[in-house]
């Protein structure tokens, strides 16, 4: 490991006695061992705020940088695509290998198009509204190594992908969502673009997509009628069907499953209904007049934040579990283990960075990093961190553990405030004041 490891209470660094020429005298009396104690911790606190500070050894610089007119980045196959701004133009798109080197542009053809991620050796590209053209949606798969144009789907949106094929969703002319036409899913060869299954829904179906970002691990279906089917994404086919008790399609505004239930958002002041999909019935209701909707937050937790802070409900009866009120930025989740902060512009009331770990159980605080902010990227038990030098937009980057409290130092660089960052092949690439990519300790 390269880089030096901080964890709560530790401290990577060396103290040198240079040489003296003045006249001995004797040593003072010995100092008691509470002010010792003190006079240590202020020093390793002092040591602490150096080693964060200082280019000295040990803090790894970026492999590589973009410094200015970087858009959004992605990582997959071993390659890294680069959306960059142009003057004059819509931008363009960028592949480099993960030490820098440029492989191929393409330019974009609009400023909605967006590199939406890469799979099996293609970069898949999307259009979100059409910019103007005629078309409202498309699909564009790239050669991941070339940036040859593979196949194109015009009024479309991909969802997903699943055993060597995306899963895309054809909108037609205009995006029916909740009109009366129905819903058409086709999975694509990635490579190829060759159909591989289709499956027609029924007029008004809302949409759920159960998986790890954009690897969909299956396809749900909530009709009009209150019908829940499961779809296999590798064959279409429906796995499971539930109906849902008392469900007013008229009321609903989306749609979601996680684990064993079901979770139909509402307008207005009621904002969510939970069904069990076991037996289809009503368990409870969660009521706000100010809300940013309901997520898992732990194996029995459902939570919800605003700008109140956080909720924790329990998952099974909607009984209010716990409450944080001074933040309502979530940076992850690991295990019973939640992390969350501020961004400084939110919640706290000191407006300063914040992260925080809580026992999902039971909301108590576990540990705290003063002047660190999450950058919403993590695997596992480890969650990518950021802490700027105060004023400047120079900091480092680490990767804390949850579970542990030890915070690994990625690199320095110059990351901005509040970065996004993603670990993957190896690397840490992170988005802030310009683009910044280290490979890991």
């Amino acid at each position: 490991m390269s880089g030096p490891e901080l964890a709560t209470g530790s401290v990577a660094g060396l103290i040198e006695l240079g040489d003296t020429t003045e006249a001995w005298a004797p040593p003072p009396a010995p100092i008691p061992a509470r002010q010792l104690l003190a006079l240590v911790v202020a020093v390793l606190t002092t040591l602490a705020a150096v080693a964060l500070a200082a280019d000295g050894p040990g803090l790894a610089p970026p492999v590589f940088t973009l410094p200015d007119r970087v858009i959004d980045a992605t990582v997959g196959g071993g390659r890294l695509f680069v959306t960059r701004y142009e003057p004059d133009t819509a931008g363009r798109f960028e592949a480099r290998t993960m030490g820098g080197r440029l492989l191929w542009t393409r330019p974009r053809a609009q400023e909605s198009e967006r590199l939406l991620f890469a799979y099996d050796g293609v970069a898949v590209v999307v259009a979100f509204d059409g910019g103007g053209s005629a078309a409202p949606y498309s699909v564009t798969a790239l050669d991941a190594d070339s940036g040859a144009e593979l196949w194109h789907r015009d009024t479309a949106i991909v969802n997903g992908y699943a055993d060597g094929r995306l899963v895309l969703r054809d909108v037609g002319a205009e995006d029916g969502w909740r009109g009366d036409q129905p819903v058409r899913l086709e999975a694509l060869e990635a490579r190829t673009g060759a159909s591989a299954w289709t499956a027609t829904l029924a007029p008004g179906s809302m949409l759920s997509w159960p998986g790890d970002g954009y690897a969909i691990t299956s396809i749900d279906e909530l009709t009009l009628d209150g019908n829940v089917q499961r779809h296999d994404p590798a064959t279409g086919a429906v796995t499971f069907a539930q109906r849902l008790a008392g469900f007013d399609r008229e009321a609903a505004t989306d749609f979601s499953i996680y684990g064993g239930e079901a979770v139909v958002g509402r307008p207005g002041s009621r904002s969510a209904d939970v069904y069990s999909l076991a037996s289809g019935r009503l368990v409870w209701q969660y009521e706000t007049a100010l809300d940013w909707g309901l997520f898992a937050c732990g194996a029995m937790r459902w939570c919800t934040a605003s700008g109140e802070g956080i909720r924790a409900f329990d998952a099974a009866t909607g009984r209010a579990a716990w409450g944080i009120g001074e933040y309502n930025d979530v940076f992850g989740l690991s295990g019973d283990r939640l992390v969350l902060g501020s961004l400084g512009n939110t919640a706290s009331i000191a407006h300063r960075t914040v992260v925080v770990t809580v026992d999902a159980r039971t909301g108590a605080i576990l540990d705290r990093l003063d002047d660190w902010v999450g950058t919403f990227g993590g695997v596992g038990d480890e969650f990518l961190m950021s802490h700027t030098d105060s004023g400047q937009w120079v900091g480092v980057v680490g990767l804390y553990n949850a579970h542990t409290g030890a915070m690994r130092i990625v690199g320095r660089g110059r990351i901005g405030p509040a970065p996004h960052c993603q670990r993957s092949e190896g690397a840490v690439v992170c988005i802030g004041n310009g683009l910044n990519v280290w490979r890991l300790p």
